[in-house]
């Protein structure tokens, strides 16, 4: 049986470093503190409005929309537009699934931050996360900026702009960045398995 030296070996250290303090939250700077409560926060918050609005959506299936109207103001001239049920219920929903979405990215985001405060985020689990957040941002930005584009040229026409390729270039380098933190975090997790293996 052969035997394969590793510099961890010759020089004592430890199998496991910690990346961050065990000490828990405690033991770590302001900012990461503040991160972590943003994050909490911004989930509660998107968790609480999704909610909401998929009980106003179902609201509005019952309530009498006829006498309502909306004012289309192109800068030319005004017109009023009645408030159709399609109209409502179509915003409520794309709404509902946005912030579905953003509560799905923030519960993995949550997951992801928990693995760094445990001082072991190179973890397989962590690379899915992180793909999935980037597959989850794709789609809240595709389903906003389509659902603009279609309320803007026929449900509304003239309510709202029409929105510009122009608006996909912030979000795009987002998701990217995103899946490309998901190969760098593949990328140590195979380092770190191979370590492992040499010990």
């Amino acid at each position: 049986m052969g035997f394969k030296p590793s510099l961890k070996r010759l020089i004592g250290a430890p199998r496991h470093v910690p990346l961050v303090p065990s000490a828990g939250i405690s033991g770590w700077s302001l900012p990461a503190r503040l991160l972590r409560i943003i994050i909490d926060t911004a989930f509660m918050a998107s968790v609480c409005l999704t909610v909401l609005f998929a009980i106003v959506s179902v609201v509005a299936i019952f309530l009498p929309l006829n006498s309502f109207s909306i004012t289309i103001d192109d800068g030319a001239n005004a017109r009023q537009m009645p408030l159709t049920r399609t109209l409502v219920l179509f915003v409520m929903a794309v709404v509902t699934t946005y912030f579905a979405g953003t509560v799905a990215i923030l519960h993995y985001l949550r997951l992801l931050f928990r693995t760094l405060l445990a001082g072991d985020p190179f973890q397989p689990a962590n690379i899915l996360r992180l793909r999935l957040i980037g597959a989850a941002l794709a789609f809240v930005t595709l389903l906003g900026w389509g659902a603009r584009m279609l309320v803007a040229q026929h449900l509304a026409v003239g309510a709202i702009d029409t929105p510009g390729i122009g608006e996909l270039i912030t979000p795009a380098f987002a998701i990217i960045i995103t899946f490309t933190l998901a190969e760098l975090f593949r990328e140590g997790a195979r380092l770190r398995r191979e370590t492992e293996l040499t010990i």
